[in-house]
């Protein structure tokens, strides 16, 4: 059987096929004919400068400069039906071309990971983003949400752990989350972070972990995102691909694990920012306790929230070169949550040799970010 990978361009009184992608994305099935006329333009000109991606519905919602609502000027491809081993379902969005401008912010919203395939080339110059200022303890993009009762452990494979009485731990994805504080005084032991997963390759694509729920509210998860360009796949130095995990609720919550982001191209260039960085874990004492702050698009760690009194604060969440989150020293009260771990970058094409100028995180060096080569097609 030939499972040579066709994609098919619709024109409008005639179906022209090509071109064909001379690799197989990972995470998709081996034969599949996606259909897209139209080049998905985020920005001046095209939805935004804010758009979101529903990976749950797989609408495009575009939104102007003072908030309002427009219809989308473009007709993407959705596909929805792709379930990965694991059966995690996927969001597929498919364009010609996909672009994404300086100035735009492309958000995701819902429960899945986001596929963006480009039939032809991709440019990213603007951000993408999984984080919900509004809701920060709801995972997006595939991110696990904070459990509903406590103490509990977190959601998704590396939710942090939770005991009464002292720090719940941050969540884990290939980075460990921070150890939650001890409570001297009674004494109680603080809870550790959750067991890592995944593997390198990001087969399957899956997104970050909540940290353990101690009180309140633990951080999200961050999310999973696979960026596919059948061409040249370029992320420019003003671009930002933020799948941070999210900072704990202040009473010693965890910081959420780092998400996924997986690159796949023919020729793969990137000069911008890529950060998968573990969410800051939340400060202890409800009294003026702080929650931590979300994972950063850099190599700033997100800082732990300020202890409140007789509370300690939250540890840091992971970047850069440190894959793992902070934990939190002892204290007799309130001791704060731990950090949440980094997630995963692999960066694919087909000679395994991208150009990488820009900033990963967590770092190049580390077993968190790994390069590979794209399967060819036979």
């Amino acid at each position: 059987m030939n499972q040579r990978l066709i994609v098919c361009a619709l024109a409008v009184f005639a179906v022209a096929c090509g071109p064909s992608f001379s690799f197989r994305p990972s995470n998709l099935p081996a034969t599949f004919n996606f259909a897209a006329t139209d080049t998905m333009l985020f920005g001046s000109g095209g939805c935004g400068p804010r758009a979101e991606l529903d990976t749950d519905t797989g609408a495009v919602r575009c939104f102007d400069s003072g908030g309002g609502g427009f219809a989308t000027p473009f007709n993407a491809a959705i596909t929805s039906t792709i379930v990965q081993s694991d059966t995690t379902p996927l969001m597929v969005f498919v364009g010609r071309d996909i672009t994404i401008n300086l100035g735009t912010e492309v958000q995701l919203r819902g429960n899945r990971p986001a596929v963006l395939v480009a039939l032809g080339n991709m440019t990213i110059a603007g951000r993408i983003t999984a984080q919900n200022s509004i809701s920060k303890y709801a995972g997006e993009g595939g991110g696990f949400s904070d459990p509903t009762s406590e103490p509990s452990q977190g959601n998704g494979p590396g939710g942090g752990l939770a005991v009464t009485g002292a720090g719940a731990g941050g969540a884990s994805y290939c980075g460990v989350g921070g150890k939650g504080g001890n409570d001297t005084a009674t004494p109680t032991t603080g809870a550790a972070g959750g067991p890592t997963y995944g593997t390198q390759d990001l087969i399957p694509l899956r997104g970050g972990s909540s940290g353990g729920k101690q009180g309140n509210h633990s951080g999200a998860g961050g999310g999973a995102l696979q960026l596919v360009a059948s061409g040249t796949l370029n992320i420019t130095a003003d671009a930002a691909i933020n799948m941070g995990g999210l900072g704990g609720g202040w009473f010693g919550n965890g910081g959420g694990s780092g998400g996924a982001v997986l690159i796949e191209g023919d020729t793969v260039t990137i000069a911008g920012k890529i950060a998968a960085n573990g969410g800051g874990g939340g400060g202890g004492a409800p009294p003026g306790g702080g929650d931590g702050d979300n994972g950063t698009a850099d190599l700033t760690a997100a800082a732990g929230g300020a202890g409140g009194a007789g509370g300690s604060p939250g540890g840091a969440g992971s970047a850069g070169a440190t894959i793992d989150g902070a934990a939190v020293a002892s204290i007799s009260g309130q001791p704060g949550g731990g950090g949440g771990g980094a997630g995963r970058i692999r960066i694919n094409s087909r000679t395994g040799a991208p150009t990488l100028t820009g900033q990963l995180s967590p770092a190049a060096s580390t077993v968190c970010t790994s390069t590979g080569m794209v399967t060819p097609n036979p």
